[in-house]
C-alpha cells in the first residue's frame, strides 16, 4: 500500500489477469475487469480507471485485428451496438521473418 491506496489483481485458472481493483484505505475502489476466449486471448476490458470499454478481434494466427473503444460498459451488460473508435490492422503471412 502506498500512499493509502491498494491494487489487488485476480487471476484465472490459466494465469490472466481478470480483475484489477485500486483504491484509497475507508473509500470504495475502482475496479477493472477483463474477459479472454478459449485461446487465452484478450477480447473485452472494462476498464474503470479510463471509463472506457475496449473490444478485441484477432485473426486464426492470433494477431490482434480490431479495437474497439466504447464508453465505460459493466462487464455483465452487453455492448453497445456502436462504437466509439475502431482500430483495424492486417498481417501479411508470407513474410519470411514471422514466426
Amino acid at each position: 500500500m502506498v500512499g493509502g491506496k491498494s491494487t489487488f489483481y485476480k487471476y484465472d485458472e490459466n494465469g490472466n489477469i481478470i480483475q484489477i481493483s485500486e483504491g484509497t484505505a475507508g473509500a470504495e475502489g475502482k475496479t477493472s475487469t477483463f474477459k479472454y476466449d478459449k485461446r487465452n486471448q484478450l477480447i473485452r476490458e472494462d476498464n474503470h480507471l479510463l471509463n472506457k470499454t475496449f473490444a478485441y478481434a484477432y485473426d486464426l494466427g492470433g494477431n490482434m485485428t480490431r479495437m474497439e473503444e466504447y464508453a465505460f460498459t459493466k462487464a455483465d451488460k452487453a455492448l453497445p451496438e456502436t462504437p466509439v473508435k475502431t482500430i483495424r490492422g492486417t498481417f501479411d503471412s508470407t513474410w519470411k521473418d514471422q514466426l
